[in-house]
């Protein structure tokens, strides 16, 4: 068997969506796995679209790791997530516990009994105010009602919306990735999409992509029974869990998008990052903390006042 260290390293440029602009940034291909950078200092290298990708047999690390240090990608540190299911064998390098909102999907009914009233009575509001949800494929009918939800409003969660504004055709591109493995959940009032939520199917999970409804229709809820949906689809479809990004960001616990998470079911999943030094600045920057970026040095009380400001500066 080759030494997956000494593979041939493919270099070149890939489109990466950061902030809701797509942008084209440098990256190596080891493994059938496209490896990009992120940040100065450090220079991290990671796996692009991690969480979204399917692979027939795990990843050799420590190739990996000679791989990098061998190249002109300039990474000072390799970061890697324990993928989904977690658990396993730990690996013999330096990790943080980073975390998950997942909830199993075994049936609909177990996921139902575990609500509260107040999660239920939300999504049969839905139903009461007329709200229908549908399984709706990916369509230029589906993009205009996207773009009609992403235009409606340039400020979300006392922030500038980073889809606002954008071109139809712009919308179809950055909607229609991994579109064989895809599915799309509308909530429609009247025939009018108010919301949609979009699931990709990875390694027998769901994993949602985007959920995003109208301003001018929160009261009917329609993102509670896009939830329902997308949690009974997956019981339908066999898939063991379903997947909503983290289920806290930077230890923040008492955010709205954490609560909505909770009272829909989901539950914090912890796992390991690793993070593999490749350089002496690497090395530095890792005993010094600094990968965990410049926003967890800073304290909290500091931080939401920040937070605080932008949304007044925002409105």
């Amino acid at each position: 068997m080759s030494d997956p260290s000494n593979q041939q390293i493919q270099c070149g440029f890939i489109n990466r969506s950061v902030k809701g602009h797509v942008r084209k940034v440098s990256a190596i291909l080891y493994s059938n796995r496209a490896i990009i950078t992120n940040g100065r200092f450090p220079s991290v290298a990671m796996i692009h679209d991690k969480e979204w990708m399917e692979y027939d047999s795990p990843l050799n690390i420590e190739g990996l790791r000679q791989a990098l240090t061998q190249s002109r990608i300039g990474a000072d540190l390799l970061s890697y997530p324990s993928p989904f299911p977690f658990g396993g064998d730990f690996l013999p390098y330096y990790y943080d516990w980073d975390n998950a909102a997942v909830v199993p999907t075994d049936t609909f009914e177990n996921w139902w009994d575990g609500l509260s009233q107040d999660t239920r009575r939300n999504i049969r509001r839905a139903g009461k105010k007329g709200v229908e949800v549908r399984d709706v494929p990916f369509s230029d009918e589906l993009v205009e009602g996207i773009s009609s939800i992403y235009n409606e409003t340039r400020i979300r969660q006392g922030r500038r919306f980073w889809h606002y504004g954008k071109e139809l055709e712009q919308v179809k591109d950055e909607n229609g990735t991994f579109a064989e493995r895809s599915q799309f959940f509308g909530a429609y009032l009247n025939d009018e999409l108010i919301g949609f939520l979009k699931m990709v199917r990875v390694n027998g999970t769901g994993r949602i992509m985007q959920i995003l409804s109208s301003s001018r229709h929160t009261d009917k809820r329609p993102q509670n029974a896009l939830i329902a949906r997308a949690i009974q689809f997956c019981a339908e479809s066999s898939l063991t869990h379903l997947i909503y990004c983290k289920y806290d960001y930077n230890g923040k616990r008492n955010s709205s998008l954490t609560e909505f998470k909770r009272r829909s079911g989901f539950t914090k999943h912890l796992f390991p990052n690793y993070y593999i030094p490749l350089s002496r600045t690497g090395e530095l920057c890792l005993s010094l903390n600094l990968h965990r970026g410049l926003r967890n040095l800073i304290p909290d009380p500091v931080l939401d006042t920040a937070v605080a400001f932008r949304s007044f500066v925002c409105r």
